[in-house]
């Protein structure tokens, strides 16, 4: 019996929780009916305000207090309120055009160069270099706008004609290498003997462009290393020259030298290459300086100077090194780094008679500002500025257009 009713027990509990169950999952469904319910009266709320204004009547709410019927609209005030709309809209696209032009500090044209750099500091303006540089038309232009610059640097009323001209930029990339090397063959091309010298210790764009490598003459290594005297260099070069051969082979012939003394010296002369460094150090100008294949025109290559060698630059070799250059040569065109950044640029414009800035379209206006100020602080004459890749209004007041 007690067993019977345990049994029972267990299954009455079951059913309890079964029935527990299913009272709590009917009063789930009913919550959801009454939001179902709510949801179709809004429903069907919007869908009678919709007829009703399908209709033409408008459902009306009376306010406490009453207002004053408004008048008729005047159609003369949509025109005015039109006008002033449009104003409104105008003078604000035009002062968010004139926003984005006083945010953007960059060179665009040569109205930007002047107002940046100096209303009278525009030498002139390059082209921006077109795809067919065989063009006899763009040639011409180009050249012109060349010959251009390179005449008002000539023109130096009241005082003799500046020789000793630096060029540098604000940041590289400007072009003032492709403009010291044009600048060199007009130069050279109005019969002026004329020097280039590579003093951009970082790029050395010049002497990789012009490719003119001094090597170190075989006597002279000879003479430092071991017992022949200047005088029988002097004339084992001599008779080479009068006999067409090597002064080596002259040197082995005269007994002179050893085959094993000559070879190294050979080797030493293959790892030399003089430049801007040696000439620096007292090196006599006319053996450091290399021709390039043109008439006039020679160059005083980087050689093996490397960055760090900037340090070793000082006012006193510069002055020593351009006062030879003075006497040799009508004119030298120096392509120094860009400034403020480069202590070779800084040191070589301050010697100088005179710098060209260059600048180029696209760089920053700050920038540009900051390089003719550094060039200033530091007692430089800035002979001008030249505005590269310029466009084609910009070559106007500049260039010519040749005859067809």
């Amino acid at each position: 019996l007690e067993r019977q009713y345990r049994q029972l027990v267990e299954e009455n509990s079951g059913r309890a929780v079964d029935l527990a169950r299913t009272v709590s999952d009917v009063e789930g469904l009913n919550r959801d009916l009454g939001v179902h319910y709510k949801l179709s009266d809004t429903i069907v709320a919007a869908i009678e305000d919709l007829e009703t204004q399908a209709k033409g009547v408008q459902r009306v709410s009376i306010k406490s207090g009453g207002i004053k019927p408004e008048e008729p609209f005047n159609h003369g005030d949509r025109k005015k309120l039109a006008a002033v709309g449009g104003f409104v809209g105008f003078v604000s696209g035009f002062g968010f055009v004139v926003m984005l032009c006083s945010l953007d500090r960059r060179l665009r044209n040569s109205d930007d160069v002047m107002m940046t750099t100096g209303d009278d500091g525009l030498l002139g303006v390059l082209p921006t270099l077109p795809n067919n540089l065989a063009d006899p038309d763009q040639a011409a232009i180009v050249a012109h706008c060349v010959h251009h610059i390179r005449a008002l640097l000539q023109f130096a009323p009241g005082s003799e004609p500046r020789k000793v001209i630096s060029v540098t930029s604000p940041t590289s990339g400007s072009g003032k290498t492709s403009l010291t090397l044009a600048l060199g063959l007009s130069f050279a091309e109005a019969g002026d003997r004329t020097l280039l010298i590579d003093c951009d210790l970082f790029g050395g764009q010049l002497s990789a462009r012009v490719d003119a490598i001094v090597k170190r003459r075989i006597g002279q290594i000879l003479a430092s290393s071991t017992e022949i005297s200047e005088e029988q260099i002097d004339q084992a070069l001599m008779q080479a020259a009068h006999q067409h051969k090597k002064i080596g082979q002259t040197l082995l012939e005269l007994d002179l030298v050893s085959e094993d003394q000559l070879g190294a010296a050979l080797d030493i002369q293959a790892q030399s290459r003089l430049g801007l460094l040696d000439a620096l150090g007292g090196e006599d100008l006319d053996q450091c300086v290399a021709q390039t294949g043109f008439n006039n025109l020679s160059i005083l290559s980087v050689g093996a100077a490397q960055p760090y060698d900037a340090g070793r630059l000082n006012p006193n070799s510069i002055r020593r090194m351009l006062s030879a250059a003075r006497n040799r040569f009508d004119v030298v065109l120096i392509d120094t780094g860009p400034v403020p950044s480069s202590l070779e640029a800084s040191l070589m414009a301050a010697e100088s008679e005179g710098v060209v800035l260059t600048v180029a379209r696209g760089e920053e206006r700050p920038m540009a500002a900051r390089a003719k100020r550094h060039l200033e602080s530091i007692g430089a004459t800035v002979l001008g500025v030249v505005f590269n890749r310029a466009g084609h209004r910009d070559l106007e007041p500049y260039s010519y257009r040749p005859h067809s």
